[in-house]
This record gives C-alpha cells, sequence and structure tokens, in this order.
C-alpha cells in the first residue's frame, strides 16, 4: 500500500515535470513582462513555479494546463505588482490585468511561431543553418563570418537575405495553412 502511493507520487512529480517544462519559457515571458525588475521577475517566477507544484493536486487534466498555469501566474504577478506598489513606475492594476489577458492569448501565438519557426529551419539546408546561427545565435559579424565561410561580405549579407527571405516565406505558408483549416472547421 505505502510503495503504491509512492509509486504514485513519483508519477505526479514527473507528469507536473513535464507539463510544466511545456509552459516554462512562457511563463518566464509572462512575469518578465508583467513585473517590474528582472530580479523581482524571476522571484514572481520561481514563486509561480512553488505554487503550480502545491495545487498541482487540484489540476483538473481535462482542462488545458497553460490556461491553468496562467490563472496562477497571474494571481502572483498581480501580487507581486502589489507588493513592488511602493515603487514609482509601476503600471496600475487594472491595467496590469489587461496587459496579461493581453499576454496570455498571445502566448499561444508566440509558442505557435516558434514551431514554425523550428520547422521552417529544418527545411533549408544544414549550411545556411550554420550561417544564420554564426550570425544571430553567435553573434558574429558579417566580415568574420565571410572569412570563416571563404566568401566576401557582400557575397555573405546577400545569402543571408536570401535565407531569411525563404525562412519568412515558409512561416507564412505555415501561418496561412493554419488559417485556412479554423476557416475549414468554423
Amino acid at each position: 500500500m505505502k510503495e503504491e502511493r509512492i509509486e504514485s507520487e513519483r508519477d505526479a512529480s514527473a507528469e507536473f515535470a513535464e507539463r510544466f517544462r511545456s509552459v516554462e519559457t512562457a511563463l518566464r515571458r509572462y512575469m518578465a513582462a508583467h513585473v517590474p525588475g528582472h530580479h523581482q521577475a524571476e522571484d514572481a517566477f520561481q514563486e509561480t513555479a512553488m505554487a503550480l507544484w502545491r495545487s498541482y493536486r487540484q489540476y483538473d487534466p481535462d482542462r488545458p494546463f497553460q490556461a491553468w498555469a496562467f490563472g496562477i501566474a497571474r494571481n502572483q504577478a498581480l501580487k507581486s505588482r502589489r507588493d513592488a506598489g511602493r515603487d514609482r513606475l509601476v503600471f496600475q492594476e487594472d491595467v496590469a490585468s489587461t496587459l496579461c489577458d493581453r499576454l496570455e492569448t498571445r502566448a499561444d501565438e508566440l509558442d505557435g511561431r516558434r514551431r514554425f519557426l523550428d520547422g521552417c529551419m529544418e527545411k533549408i539546408p544544414e549550411q545556411h543553418r550554420g550561417l544564420l546561427h554564426m550570425k544571430y545565435r553567435d553573434r558574429k559579424r558579417i566580415e568574420a563570418i565571410a572569412s570563416l565561410v571563404g566568401k566576401t561580405p557582400n557575397a555573405v549579407r546577400l545569402l543571408l537575405y536570401r535565407i531569411r527571405d525563404a525562412v519568412r516565406q515558409c512561416m507564412e505558408e505555415a501561418w496561412r495553412q493554419v488559417r485556412d483549416r479554423e476557416e475549414a472547421l468554423a
């Protein structure tokens, strides 16, 4: 009996961890957008994570986890804002609440765009992904990239432009397909 309870708690912990990881980035963005100050936003995020864990037994698995998590995050953001009310530049609670609502609705869209971007990046040749990584992830200058790949800086600029354009077109097509499916279902 005791072993079954322990196993059940392990399963719940693993399930929570998986669900939490799926919304972690969106929750961090949410807190960063709605709690003044980087450190305060990080503290609010940590408090939200703890509140989610403490409340997980009340979570209804028939509801979307992200919506439930954002409800708790919203309360934590508002609490953090009230606590920070002594600061000079703090939005009024109704303005903060409106911003929270808008970010919640945009979180799914932003996550969708990220998935589309990842999918489109997979479609371009590996060499082109490498150039984009050098430019945007590694923040290398055009001249340094040109030197590494044996091309002129102008050739690298043109190639990066064409790669970005291909990724943009791919993402637009992915969004168009989603909109077409949604319209067909409506």
